[in-house]
This record gives C-alpha cells, sequence and structure tokens, in this order.
C-alpha cells in the first residue's frame, strides 16, 4: 500500500472489535492504570513489584542485638518506607536501634537511613516510628539489604515483640 497513511482526526466509536494487522503505536502515558482491566494478568516480568520484608522477634522475650540479611536484589529497585514497632516497647533509659544497610559488591555494609530508628521511652506499645530513607534509597541487582538491631542494656524493661518492616519496589527483570 503506497501513498499516505488514512488519518482519523476526531473521536471515533466503534460498536465492534477493532482488528489491527500491525503494530499499534500508542503515545506515552496513552494507557494508565486505569485503561488496564483487574484480571488483566500481566506476566511479572512487565510490573514493577512492590512488596515488604520484615525482621521480628517474638513477643514475650527482650528484644536482643541481631543482624540479619533480609533480601538479596533480583532487579534494581528502591527502599521507600522502613518501620519499626513493639509490642511492648522499652522503658527507662532502655533503647532499641535499628538500622538498614546495604552491600554492593560483596563491599562493605552502609545505612541506607538518614539516622537509626530509635525505639526507646518515647514510644507507645504497638505504634509505628518511622524511619527516614537517604536520599541514596536505591539498590542493585545482586545487592544485599541487612537489618540491625542493637540492645542498648539500660536498666529499664527491655522491649518485647519487635516487627521491622521495609518496604520496597524492584523493577521487572
Amino acid at each position: 500500500m503506497a501513498g499516505e497513511p488514512s488519518r482519523i482526526t476526531v473521536e471515533t466509536h466503534y460498536t465492534e472489535d477493532v482488528v489491527f494487522l500491525a503494530g499499534v503505536a500508542m503515545p506515552a502515558g496513552a494507557i494508565g492504570n486505569s485503561e488496564i482491566e483487574a484480571g488483566a494478568a500481566i506476566a511479572a516480568t512487565k510490573v514493577i513489584h512492590q512488596f515488604p520484608l520484615s525482621h521480628t522477634q517474638n513477643d514475650g522475650s527482650d528484644v536482643t542485638t541481631q543482624t540479619e540479611v533480609i533480601h538479596i536484589a533480583y532487579g534494581d529497585g528502591t527502599v521507600i518506607a522502613v518501620e519499626a514497632a513493639c509490642d511492648q516497647a522499652p522503658d527507662g533509659d532502655e533503647t532499641i536501634t535499628i538500622n538498614l544497610l546495604k552491600s554492593t559488591g560483596g563491599g562493605a555494609f552502609a545505612t541506607m537511613l538518614t539516622g537509626a530508628i530509635v525505639l526507646d521511652s518515647g514510644n507507645t506499645d504497638r505504634v509505628l516510628e518511622a524511619g527516614v530513607v537517604s536520599g541514596s534509597n536505591t539498590y542493585s541487582d545482586g545487592d544485599l539489604l541487612e537489618i540491625t538491631v542493637v540492645d542498648g542494656v539500660g536498666s529499664g524493661n527491655q522491649g518485647q515483640g519487635l516487627c521491622v518492616t521495609v518496604w520496597l519496589r524492584e523493577e521487572p527483570t
């Protein structure tokens, strides 16, 4: 077929299926969330994955110093949020210090927060304390993410029932 392509310059409604015999070029941003059906079954390799990772310590026993690698990145991603809470918050001069760290290519772990989350007598039982994710909140395929928890060993009652949740968005691979 030679010559100029046909051009429709007004809104057009079709009452039957439209069949294309070649690919369709849509302008950027033409298809958004509302245009995708709820059951569209889009392949996981085509969507950004958002998911939580958690480090927990059981209620009924004091929170202890622990270090845990919680993620090996499968794709490039972003840390969205870090939150922590205790079922029973520490009191007196007891503290629990929580940090999120990243290791790239086998290098040393470095914090991803502007400052560690500290749970102490100023916290309320079962109320979230949000960490502030630093400006360098991204990670790459193969990076390790680690949670550290440090018991401050004061003279009050140590917190119990710790839960730390890290929210990530990871690119498809």
